[in-house]
């Protein structure tokens, strides 16, 4: 397996870049080894460039396990060698890498011989098993020989890689290992090699975190209060963007609406694709479509799992059920829009779908399957009709108690013993046998031997015997249920793998009708909330007027609307937001956020006009997130956020800060939140930045820049109370009202009195002096330091010792 060089780093020589490495990939004679791993619909990959010694990752991605986009996608943009996937890797993923790499060595005029047996590795299940993955990952950015990473070297390695990303690290650290890439190395040449650990992100998507997720409250995790309900890990979609755009009826339509949150796009023309069809679904002249087309979008079903159940034959009987209303639904949807020409526009891929297949299978499902009798007797039934012997079989089924009813009539008389009732039962697999009614004197297996009849076995107090007429009927009549179920299997598996012939065809309907759902239900959306179309710009620009919060809006009333003015020209592109406490500025930080991140998923936006330049990549520090888990102070964590958005951050990226600094001594946060925002402000490519402060200071250290603009949230002071009107305006704050806050909080008004005589004597320089000391008791100090500050001027240290002096300080006390 040592196929490849053996290229690393000495810790000292360890680096982390985000340069672009497109021009890379395509001058190659070297060799890229290709890791990916494929986990509840996410995506993490990692690969190897042998000639840089570069490794380069991709942090856990939605994807999608029916049509594979991003994996295409990286695979495109990748062009690895050699790929690496677990040996419990999905059938359909399987065969997408090979058909990849099949197609490849096609195009590259290749032909398949010994040096490229090996460009499929199939890896071991177990080595992705992720605590091993963890230590291989921390140990080889921490340079570490031992088996196991310290505190030291896990904090260090969350610093450089998201430890939280798992299907990322466990596909780094396979090629971590697979490579054999070491430490510390050198070249051939004794030299030490520096070797890179860069991001890399697929082409069109705009990258952002879970902590911007969670910071822009996109999605909300919250407790079910049904135990019955709750799902797999307990919780359910709570309060947040996701829960209020999701309107979709079918849980295809939820599905991929996920998809589209989690992967937001840079790919103007399918943006504008989707905004055109929320415009016209939007409109009133179309709402009757969207009643019409709700219900049938209902019936529809995810069948990847039915496919799946189909392949291994383990389909049960709801299944076919699902299916057949599955394709029907398709089939009136289909329908339903190619007779409107207007509304081609909503969805073009459906005027691919061939209704002549799907009509086909659709019939012939209903042709064959007896879905009345199925759900009665909950297996697959075959309609009469379709075979003339499973017919006659189970019209022999239907008259069976009758006719065993006139042979045991008969066989009564000749039974070698005197019985008051018999009767004769049909056991599948079994046969045909006689049921006595058991004797109180047969004690023993020898009393049920009877001449002429063969004991079969006991069973609720009935003994069974086979006879000759017995025999006779199970050679005439057969097992005839055995014979039902193996004729109608028969049956079944045909039209199994007629469907399965034609899954794609099925595949590809189900996911068009999923995407009408998803832009019925942004539609629904956009319309209920007064939300508009963003014109959507190559330029660097943000310009949006009379923006809202799209989750606030719907908790206040009335709520504010505030403009967001973002360019390099007239409105510049950095902008420093002071205001008092809870007047408004972190919400108006999301606010931009969500605006920014709603037109990149194709949605219209909460605002009366918007103008949205595309972006490449969000970053926020909105709130701190330090965990138990990873090792990391709460003040590291906030660090960490702000040091990857100065590492990755372009000038088509946004970035928003609130409040960085705070955790650590005023100076040092000062200090920290200047520096990142001077860097920025000093490259010729400075990004889109919002910012708020309360570090007052911050303004004085800042360089005059055409780029930088101060803002404020306007209020109103009447007397000791503050009046927040939550609009924002160019200038500066003086003053943060941190008392009127605190008593609107319930803080005692005690407490709130003191906050503003202690910020007044700040403010003023007056001294300090405890809140519980009279007029008289700081006349009496003053009095006293002034004394002991006399004589210690006047102290000679040439005459007197130091222990003089401190006993002096003493009695002064």
């Amino acid at each position: 397996m040592n196929a490849f060089d053996r290229n690393s780093t000495a810790l000292e020589d360890f680096c982390f870049d985000n340069s672009s490495f497109s021009d890379e990939i395509d001058s190659h004679s070297g060799q890229i080894v290709l890791c990916i791993y494929l986990s509840n619909q996410k995506l993490g990959a990692a690969y190897y460039d042998t000639d840089s010694s570069k490794i380069f990752t991709l942090n856990d991605v939605a994807e999608s396990m029916d049509e594979f986009s991003l994996l295409i996608d990286v695979l495109n943009q990748v062009r690895p060698t050699t790929i690496l996937f677990s040996s419990k890797a999905d059938e359909r993923l399987c065969k997408l890498i090979n058909d990849f790499q099949n197609n490849k060595c096609q195009q590259n005029g290749e032909v398949e011989d010994a040096e490229n047996e090996n460009d499929l590795i199939v890896v071991a299940a177990s080595e992705f098993e992720l605590s091993r993955c963890k230590n291989t990952v921390q140990q080889f950015i921490s340079s570490v020989s031992s088996d196991h990473a310290s505190v030291e070297d896990k904090i260090r390695a969350t610093l450089f890689v998201d430890m939280e990303s798992v299907c990322m690290i466990r596909a780094l650290g396979v090629l971590i290992n697979y490579c054999e890439i070491e430490s510390a190395s050198t070249d051939h040449f004794g030299r030490p090699v520096a070797f890179c650990l860069r991001s890399f992100e697929v082409n069109d998507m705009l990258v952002m975190d879970d902590n911007a997720y969670e910071s822009l409250q996109i999605f909300k995790k919250q407790f079910h209060p049904s135990v019955y309900k709750a799902g797999r890990d307990g919780f359910k979609e709570g309060f947040g963007l996701f829960s209020v755009c999701n309107r979709c009826c079918s849980s295809v339509g939820a599905a991929k609406l996920r998809r589209w949150f989690l992967r937001p796009t840079r790919n103007l023309n399918k943006l504008k694709q989707r905004l055109d069809s929320i415009e016209i679904l939007s409109c009133d002249s179309n709402f009757h479509f969207i009643q019409a087309i709700q219900k049938p979008l209902k019936q529809i079903k995810s069948v990847t799992a039915i496919f799946n159940r189909l392949r291994a034959a383990k389909v049960n009987p709801s299944d076919w059920i699902s299916l057949y209303k599955t394709i029907n639904a398709c089939i009136f949807v289909a329908e339903f829009l190619k007779n409107r020409k207007n509304l081609k526009v909503i969805l073009s891929e459906m005027y691919d779908i061939s209704l002549e297949k799907l009509q086909k299978i659709s019939s012939l499902i209903n042709e064959l399957v007896d879905f009345k009798a199925m759900v009665e007797e909950r297996q697959f039934a075959v309609k009469s009709g379709i075979d003339r012997t499973l017919d006659e079989k189970k019209e022999l089924l239907k008259r069976l108690p009758e006719l065993l009813t006139e042979v045991i009539k008969s066989e009564v008389d000749n039974l070698p013993f005197p019985i008051a009732a018999c009767t004769c039962v049909y056991i599948p697999t079994i046969g045909y046998l006689i049921a006595v009614p058991r004797s109180s004197s047969c004690s023993k297996d020898g009393d049920y031997e009877k001449p002429g009849l063969e004991f079969m076995f006991i069973t609720n107090d009935r003994v069974h015997y086979k006879n000759e007429t017995m025999r006779q009927l199970d050679a005439e009549l057969g097992d005839v249920k055995l014979d039902i179920k193996d004729l109608e299997s028969s049956i079944m598996i045909s039209l199994q793998n007629f469907v399965l012939k034609h899954a794609t065809v099925i595949q590809h309907a189900v996911e068009c009708a999923a995407t009408i759902d998803c832009l019925i239900s942004m539609a629904l959306t956009a319309r209920e909330y007064n939300w508009v179309r963003p014109e959507l710009v190559e330029e660097n620009v943000i310009d949006v007027s009379g923006s809202r919060h799209p989750l606030q809006e719907l908790c206040t009333a009335p709520f504010v609307n505030n403009s967001v003015k973002s360019d390099e020209n007239e409105f510049g592109k950095m902008h420093v937001l002071t205001g008092p406490n809870a007047c408004g500025k972190s919400v108006y930080l999301k606010q931009v956020g969500l605006l920014v991140y709603l037109a990149h998923i194709g949605s219209f936006v909460p605002a009366s006009s918007a103008r949205i330049g595309l972006v490449d990549r969000i970053c926020t520090r909105l709130h701190s997130t330090g965990s138990i888990n990873d090792g990391m102070s709460t003040f590291a964590a906030d660090v960490k956020q702000v040091a990857m958005a100065t590492k990755y951050a372009t000038k088509k990226s946004l970035i928003i800060i609130d409040e960085f600094g705070k955790g650590t001594l005023t100076d040092v946060g000062v200090a920290l939140l200047g520096a990142c925002l001077t860097y920025w402000l000093e490259r010729d490519k400075c990004p889109h930045v919002f910012v708020s402060t309360h570090l007052y200071r911050l303004l004085n250290i800042l360089p005059e820049s055409p780029l930088l603009r101060y803002k404020t949230m306007k209020v109103m002071r009447q007397g000791e109370d503050v009046l927040f009107l939550y609009s924002i305006c160019d200038g500066q704050a003086t003053e943060s009202y941190a008392a009127c806050a605190a008593s609107k909080a319930g803080l005692p008004e005690r407490v709130c009195n003191r906050i503003r005589q202690v910020c007044q004597n700040q403010k003023r320089g007056y001294q300090l002096f405890r809140p519980e000391s009279t007029a008289e008791d700081i006349k009496e100090e003053f009095k006293r330091m002034k004394k002991l500050v006399s004589a210690f001027l006047n102290y000679n240290l040439n005459e007197h010792s130091v222990m003089e002096l401190l006993t002096l300080i003493r009695q002064s006390n």
